[in-house]
């Protein structure tokens, strides 16, 4: 039978911070195991330790440690939405020698909470132990508080008529390959309990200062409780909603960086040029292929390679982008794990990107060996739009096919041939040339590919948006607005098309828009 801790906030309300003072979105269950523990050591069920001192007893001790070696198998987590407050605390820090640094008024803003639409529930599909289900049914109603002090709970056991899951626990999960809606929680592990009892315990046989020796000085420094931080793990819960989408890249590095000014879309090519060349010379003459794009004769070219772009904060990416601009390094289905894991190594190693007489410093707070997953780089579209797909900055098209070659037509073989995977190659896999193009060009329109809109771009130094010019034709810039069809059915996947996809051109941008704005699109292409 399964098993349930419920926790229902009377105010419908949750409030909690991090460690760092951020607002804390979802109680975890690490914070459900220390709001059980103060209710153990100083409840209805605590027993004498001491003259003036409260312990858990040994059974809500076991309970505990139960609980830290078997994290909940799932959550039913309700709908939330954080709330917004312009009020500010202030007051003084800075008390060591302030005659000469002065008194610091530092503002908190700590009214910020997360109003729920419903209980939180943590889940075990099977049932603890007796004695540990007993436990907990006794210590539950002893929980006073969840978070802060100011965010009372009502906590209780079920363990019959549990609502569905809305996350389940994924053991497997990689680290940073995040799909929408999943959350990474805190959670006890191997040892949190006597941890925590052990910090208790110090600072309640603190000594106790004598009034003088306690009374406020003009020369101190802030006193700040201590915290424990051992024994504590991650597991990550992901939504059982979620629809896995699939891209021709499957993983991404997310590179936030900081610039004097922020590099433009004619500079989006020199500075992928550059990055890919500062990832090679770690090598000292041995990078692999995926970076380089040389192969060996006979050696079958994968559709596609390692992609560097730049995004800007403003997109609409799923983890946000703590700059004004990044740079996103992808990773091809496919790859080679030792390859991926030795240009991981490469980026770790970048410090600066110079180009163009300029120089971008990469971030070194951001957790640059993390991989994000691509299938799921954009945020989905919102209720009632309709997302379609805009190239930035531009793509070149370089292939002479004849005068009945529209742009359109080059803009959806470009598409064709990055999911060239993923078409139907039945009738094209053997085809050469502009009869190979032509067959790809049909796969792409009978998957559901549509270009809504098409243009040049006026422009002469046509250098920007390519990194490579084919001998004997002129590469000729455009920008266009399309949709993927079934190719990209979730609409979340980082993709970019065209002879610079590779380095800073083609990015397909997600443009949602009202359904009838790209039906009356589709009318006029």
């Amino acid at each position: 039978m399964a098993f349930a801790i419920v926790a229902t906030f009377p105010f419908g309300t949750y409030r909690g911070h991090t460690g760092q003072g951020e607002v804390d979105l979802f109680p975890s269950q690490a914070r459900l195991h220390a709001a059980l523990l103060a209710a153990a050591g100083s409840g209805t069920r605590a027993e004498t330790a001491g003259q003036s001192t409260l312990r858990p007893c040994p059974a809500d001790t076991a309970a505990l440690e139960w609980i830290e070696e078997n994290p909940s198998d799932g959550m039913v987590m309700p709908t939330r939405a954080q709330s917004r407050t312009d009020a500010t605390a202030y007051r003084n820090l800075g008390l060591l020698k302030p005659k000469r640094t002065g008194i610091k008024q530092i503002g908190k803003q700590d009214l910020a909470g997360v109003a729920l639409g419903g209980s939180v529930c943590w889940v075990w599909e099977t049932d603890p132990p007796p004695d540990v289900r007993q436990s907990l049914e006794a210590l539950c109603p002893d929980v006073p508080y969840l978070g802060q002090a100011d965010s009372p709970v009502r906590l209780r056991v079920e363990r019959a008529a549990l609502p569905r899951l809305s996350h389940r626990r994924n053991p497997g999960a990689r680290l940073g390959s995040r799909r929408p809606g999943s959350l990474d929680l805190a959670v006890p592990r191997r040892g949190r309990t006597a941890a925590l009892s052990q910090l208790h315990d110090l600072e309640a046989s603190a000594k106790v200062p004598t009034v003088s020796a306690d009374a406020s000085k003009t020369d101190e420094r802030e006193l700040t409780p201590a915290v424990c931080s051992s024994s504590l793990g991650i597991e990550r819960f992901q939504s059982v909603d979620a629809q896995p989408a699939e891209g021709p890249w499957e993983w991404c590095w997310v590179v936030p960086f900081e610039a004097s000014a922020r590099i433009t879309r004619e500079q989006a090519v020199a500075f992928s040029v550059a990055f890919r060349k500062t990832l090679i010379s770690h090598f000292d003459g041995d990078a692999p292929s995926l970076l380089t794009g040389r192969y060996a004769e006979g050696v079958a070219k994968p559709s596609n390679r390692l992609a560097i772009q730049i995004v800007s904060a403003s997109a609409c990416t799923a983890e946000p982008i703590p700059t004004r601009q990044a740079f996103v390094v992808a990773v091809p289905r496919s790859a080679d794990p030792a390859d991926v894991a030795v240009i991981g190594e490469a980026l770790m190693a970048a410090e600066t990107i110079r180009a163009l007489g300029r120089a971008v410093r990469l971030s070194v707070d951001a957790d640059r060996s993390a991989l994000v997953d691509a299938a799921a780089f954009w945020r989905p579209p919102e209720d009632g739009l309709y997302r379609t797909w805009s190239v930035l900055p531009a793509v070149v098209e370089t292939r002479a096919q004849g005068h009945n070659w529209s742009l359109a037509d080059a803009v959806t073989l470009s598409i064709g041939l990055v999911w060239k995977d993923q078409l139907d190659q039945d009738h094209w896999s053997t085809a050469r040339g502009s009869e190979r193009y032509r067959l790809v060009l049909a796969a792409a329109r009978a998957a559901g590919v549509r270009v809504l809109s098409v243009h040049s771009l006026p422009v002469s130094q046509v250098e920007r948006f390519v990194h490579k010019t084919p001998e004997g034709l002129a590469p000729l810039p455009y920008q266009a607005s399309v949709e993927l069809g079934e190719l990209e059915g979730a609409g979340t996947a980082f993709a970019a098309i065209g002879q610079s996809r590779h380095l800073g051109g083609g990015l397909l941008v997600p443009n949602d828009v009202p359904e009838d704005v790209a039906e009356s699109w589709r009318l006029g292409s």
